[in-house]
């Protein structure tokens, strides 16, 4: 303001107060009207005056105020410019303070947010207890400093990783033995995923990693409650978002008071939530089977409401879970669950790599391949030893290794690193005793089951198959009914100490895997796996979802089984430590620990035990008339007199010794039994080939036990305890009443028409070898050709021996006698011997068809084609029209025959009828087939494969398997191909022929493929017109070989010139066929059946007529007759036996 202006308004302002200081002096003296008076009307000099003042300078101030104001307009022109360059410094200044105050409020609100997430994790670390969390990384970080680099690597190329790792499978399970390393692959997992998902540099995805190892022996460790709050704890440290989630979670504790309650609030509700869309997880818990059982159960069925979830919805709650434990889990989860879960296998196969490569890592620090006084080379074999013993011996099982290795890292002595090798280590019985007792826990598992197994898998002398461990449960009471779902527990439940191979070698993954995908259509088994989530909802019409889908849930109730074959399925355990432990616990004088489990083996009791069952599988008819697949049967043959052997005799209480002695008394006394064990003797497993009647220890060892049945009191009568007398004292005496049996069987009373050499063999045999015993003591030696199944095999026998045998129980001579006589005659080549007692049978006894089939059996062995076809087609006629295999036989040697004499017709006509009685053989139409090549019928030929079904007469639908099956015969192969080459259709018969043996192949066959066998024959034979297929068939053969240039050049001549080569071929095969002309038989065919038999057998049966025959075959040269010893002795030991 400018100083004129302002003292003008001082004298202004100063005269309006003394103005209002006079007025109002007046007023506070009462003097109102005065006041109105000199105020208005003047009436007071002084406040007159300043009035007029008061004007006077109102006056001045109104002039001076317009000069002010026009001067300071004239002013105000001059500042517009300054002013506008003052207004853009003025909006710099302003922005810089902006982007200052919004730093400040930034800063103010990091300031506030890490306030609010430290008082966020620290809630959560008090809530959710970062303790456990400590000691969970504790054992991680343990886990992964002893880790390879390299160890588990093999998980990320299973097909189920994959899969989980893509979200396509919630939870993957993986499942392996005890000390397989499951614990080590977990390590390598969750290394995995961490270098995927690193905590430090989160991916948009949010994916946040948790893991728990439970432990069995920490009770912080073994919690669902406690499992669940950690892996919430880690994943909040990678999800900020979840973070903020779970504290506002955390501050209601009652919503963390159970596992439930934690997995609904905690995790269910958010990654199911539209908040938690954006977040992933992987969580791995390892040793889910050291949980107690009811926490193990609890975090099962928290999973099953995670899978249900998905099946409703697949982008829902990105949670993937993966469980590592022992098998054992596995039928507990399908229980819970309802259906067979797929799993990742920690098998021995996957884990070989690992161990060696552990092994090669760890050997180096062994003391004793350090010392300088050991030389270099046997510091180096003693390496390859060390390598090749722990490596074969591991099994997969790296606490094995590791065991081992601590045992032999400070031994400085060779020797004693082989014998620490030797031996089980010394610390592997802890873990062993462990598992035990958790199994022993379970209430589910029934112990003298599980002892069972235990018991044979660790005492059997062989790997025991399958079904030979369902027989032996089945032996058990109660009688036959055994363990259903004996399969399903071995390879779950029990999976911790058995392993099954099978001849095709899967395993239980890559069972479970066909399991799974052969099951029915995956949509409906995921609409069925609803049903347990759906809501009943039930339509205003009364229509409700859950009835109408209940018929198609019950197709869901059976359970799947993995169908192993039960005689190639072998049960062995798990590592042969659990044998180790079983043997050692089993001892009183090894055991380490109580006998107070319930499950073990007791190694005394057990080879009592297992003679026992073994002799009443071999003794006891009713077990093979309940049992119609008796698998034992083998076995017990092959092992019985080994488990025998073992028995304590000395120390077995008497009942034991009873049911011991008392099927071996009925081993050599029943017809049943003898019945049974000779029909076997034959087999692979039979009484002599496996020592039951040759070797010394059936002398010492049997008869040991019987002399003890006749000395003690064992309830026997009188006749049986001197049959068990001598019995042990002479081979007479007790091999006397099969010697009986042999002779019944074979000539006697009780025989029947023997079909089966070896059978014959057997009696003749025996007979022979037993009657001319000498010494009590003597075992009853039999040659290896009896049970090779080779004829001949009794030729070793003399002419005259056969017939002393056949006279050994002084039978009566039937037809059936002679008959019987006359094969084993016919078995060991006294051919004219053979015929003389079969013409003696049809002279006494008159015709039967199996004497004239026997009679044509012996003129085909002396390959006399007129006679043999005479007598078969007598035979043939006379055959009834019950036995069909019988005449299927005899026409299809008669095609044989007639093929060989050049009766085409004949040929094809009697290979036609065998096909049309046995449709299912494929005899017959390899018969016809070689009938029509002898007899150049191509044409015929290439008609069975376009008709097989009715050419072949075969059963309805089996046309085409009979023929591949025939095909599987070379020359079958062969001869379809000449006739296609001879009629030029090589290029489409071939590839047909080739398909059926294909087909054949996919259903089991080992047969070869055609192509690669005819390339070569094609190019080689007379016939140049197919060599261009020949050569294709070679380059196509090639180049799947691999071998492209050859090919190449094999197909550049298919499509060469070939002129000079078919010239230079056609004249060898024009020369050919002029040396050797077609077969006059074809102009002249013979008939099928010969008008005239020969003409000794002409007339009906004739009793002159066989006596010249048999005269005729008595004037040949016989062999060498042998002299019987004496009949006087035989009959004597006969009524001996007879009492």
């Amino acid at each position: 303001m400018e100083p004129q202006l302002r003292e003008l308004i001082i004298d202004i302002l100063t005269t309006l107060l003394e103005i209002f200081a006079r007025s109002e002096k007046l007023t506070r003296k009462e003097r109102f009207k005065q006041y109105l008076s000199v105020t208005f009307l003047n009436g007071n000099k002084k406040i007159a005056d300043a009035k007029d003042r008061l004007h006077s300078l109102i006056e001045q101030e109104t002039r001076l105020v317009g000069a002010l104001a026009y001067a300071a307009a004239v002013d105000l022109g001059k500042a517009v410019g300054q002013n506008e360059t003052m207004l853009q410094r003025t909006d710099k200044t302003s922005q810089r303070s902006e982007k200052k105050l919004e730093a400040i409020a930034s800063s103010m609100t990091d300031s506030r947010r890490v306030t609010r997430e430290k008082e966020e994790r620290e809630l959560l670390r008090k809530v959710l207890d970062e303790r456990i969390l400590e000691r969970v990384r504790e054992i991680h970080d343990d886990i992964t400093e002893r880790r390879l680099d390299g160890t588990g690597d093999w998980i990320q190329s299973e097909t189920l990783f994959q899969q989980w790792m893509e979200g396509i499978n919630r939870t993957l399970w993986i499942l392996g033995g005890p000390g397989s390393g499951k614990s080590f692959l977990s390590s390598r997992i969750i290394s995995h995923l961490q270098e995927l998902h690193p905590p430090e540099h989160p991916s948009m995805s949010r994916a946040s990693i948790g893991y728990f190892y439970i432990k069995e022996d920490d009770q912080q460790l073994r919690s669902a409650n406690s499992l669940l709050k950690v892996v919430a704890l880690q994943l909040a440290t990678g999800d900020p978002v979840f973070r903020n989630y779970a504290a506002e979670v955390c501050r209601c504790p009652d919503k963390l008071g159970t596992a439930r309650r934690t997995w609904e609030n905690l995790f269910l509700n958010y990654f199911g939530s539209q908040q938690g869309r954006h977040s992933a997880a992987f969580v791995l818990i390892d040793g889910l089977d050291e949980a107690p059982r009811k926490e193990r159960e609890t975090f099962v069925q928290i999973l099953l409401s995670l899978e249900r979830s998905r099946l409703v919805d697949r982008k829902s709650c990105a949670l993937q879970f993966a469980l590592v434990g022992r098998p054992e889990l596995r039928e507990s989860i399908s229980f819970i669950w309802g259906w067979q879960i797929s799993f990742i296998e920690v098998s021995s196969l996957k884990n070989a790599p690992d161990v060696k490569n552990y092994v090669l890592k760890s050997i180096d620090r062994v003391k004793a391949l350090k010392l300088r006084r050991i030389p270099v080379e046997e510091r180096r074999a003693l390496r390859r030893d060390i390598i090749h013993k722990l490596e074969d011996g591991a099994n997969g099982m790296f606490l094995w290794v590791n065991l081992m290795l601590d045992q032999i890292y400070n031994t400085s002595r060779p020797s004693d690193i082989m014998s620490a090798l030797a031996t089980a280590p010394k610390n592997l019985d802890k873990m062993l005793r462990h598992v035990f007792e958790r199994i022993a826990s379970d209430p589910e598992v029934d112990k003298q089951d599980l002892n069972e197994i235990l018991l044979w898998v660790a005492c059997a002398k062989e790997r025991l198959t399958l079904g030979e461990m369902d027989t032996i449960l089945k032996l058990r009471p109660p009688l036959g009914e055994g363990m259903p779902d004996l399969e399903e527990r071995l390879r779950g439940q029990f999976a911790s100490f058995f392993t099954l191979s099978r001849k095709d070698n899967l395993t239980t993954e890559q069972l479970q895997l066909q399991i799974w995908d052969n099951r029915h259509d995956k949509n409906l088994r995921q609409d069925i796996h609803s049903l347990s989530i759906l809501e009943d909802e039930t339509h205003p019409d009364g229509y409700s979802e859950k009835e109408d889908l209940k018929d198609d849930k019950e197709l869901f109730e059976e359970l799947p089984t993995y169908d192993s074959p039960m005689d190639t399925t072998y049960i062995e355990f798990s590592h042969a430590s659990v044998r180790d432990f079983l043997l050692q616990e089993g001892r009183n004088e090894t055991r380490r620990w109580p006998a107070d489990l319930g499950v073990g083996v007791d190694v005394k009791q057990a080879q009592c035990h297992i003679t026992t069952v073994l002799l009443s599988v071999l003794c006891d008819q009713t077990h093979h008339t309940q049992f119609i697949e008796n698998h034992l049967t083998k076995y017990a043959f092959s092992y019985s007199l080994d488990h025998l052997q073992l028995v304590d005799r000395l120390t077995s209480p008497t009942l034991d010794k009873l049911r011991i002695i008392r099927p071996l008394y009925t081993a050599f006394h029943d017809d049943s039994v003898l019945e049974q064990w000779l029909t076997t003797a034959s087999e692979p497993y039979g009484l002599w080939s496996q020592g039951w009647l040759a070797e010394e220890k059936m002398n010492d060892c049997v008869r040991e036990w019987l002399m003890d049945g006749a000395m003690d009191d064992h309830g026997f009568t009188i006749k049986e305890s001197v049959d068990l007398e001598y019995a042990a004292k002479s081979t007479v005496f007790l091999f006397g009443p099969m010697a009986k049996f042999c002779a019944r069987s074979w000539v006697g009373l009780g025989a029947d028409d023997i079909d089966d050499d070896s059978n014959l063999r057997l009696y003749a045999w025996f007979l022979h070898f037993y009657s001319t015993s000498k010494d009590i003591y003597e075992g009853i030696p039999m040659p290896e050709s009896i049970v090779s199944g080779n004829r001949g095999d009794l030729s070793g026998i003399s002419l005259a021996r056969l017939r002393f045998l056949a006279n050994f129980g002084g039978f009566e001579k039937t037809a059936l006698w002679y008959r019987n006589l006359a094969k084993a005659l016919q078995d060991a080549r006294y051919i004219n011997a053979a015929l003389e007692n079969l013409f003696l049978s049809l002279q006494k006894y008159g015709e039967d068809w199996k004497t004239l089939d026997t009679v044509f059996c012996c003129y085909e062995d002396r390959r006399d084609c007129a006679k043999a076809i005479a007598w078969g087609e007598r035979a043939l006629a006379m055959i009834p029209d019950g036995p069909v295999e019988a005449r299927s036989t005899c026409l299809r040697r008669l095609s044989y025959w007639y093929r060989e004499v050049g009766d085409w017709d004949g040929a094809i006509y009697a290979a036609t009828e065998a096909m049309v009685i046995s449709p299912l053989s494929d005899s017959g139409p390899w018969l016809y087939i070689s009938a029509l090549d002898a007899a150049s019928k191509y044409e015929e030929i290439i008609d069975v494969l376009g008709s097989p079904q009715d050419i072949l007469h075969a059963a309805e639908g089996k046309g085409e398997a009979i023929l591949s099956e025939t095909l599987l015969y070379t020359d079958v192969q062969m001869t379809m191909c000449r006739a296609a080459r001879k009629l030029g259709k090589s290029k489409t018969v071939i590839p047909k022929i080739q398909t059926l043996l294909e087909s054949h192949q996919e259903a089991g066959s080992t047969a070869k493929p055609l192509r690669e066998l005819t390339a070569i024959d094609i190019l080689t034979d007379e016939y140049p017109e197919n060599d261009s297929y020949g050569f294709d068939m070679l380059s196509q053969a090639l180049r799947r070989a691999g071998e492209f240039e050859d090919a190449n050049a094999a197909m550049a001549v298919c499509i060469a010139p070939l002129d000079q080569l078919k010239e230079s071929r056609r004249v060898d095969r024009n020369a050919m066929e002029e040396a050797n002309p077609k077969n006059a038989m074809e102009d002249h065919p013979q008939p099928f059946i010969a008008a005239d038999p020969p003409q000794e057998i002409q007339r009906s049966p004739d009793q002159d007529r066989y006596r010249e025959l048999i005269e005729d075959i008595s004037s040949l040269d016989m062999e060498a007759q042998d002299e019987p010893s004496s009949i006087s002795q035989i009959d004597f030991l006969f009524n001996v036996c007879d009492g």
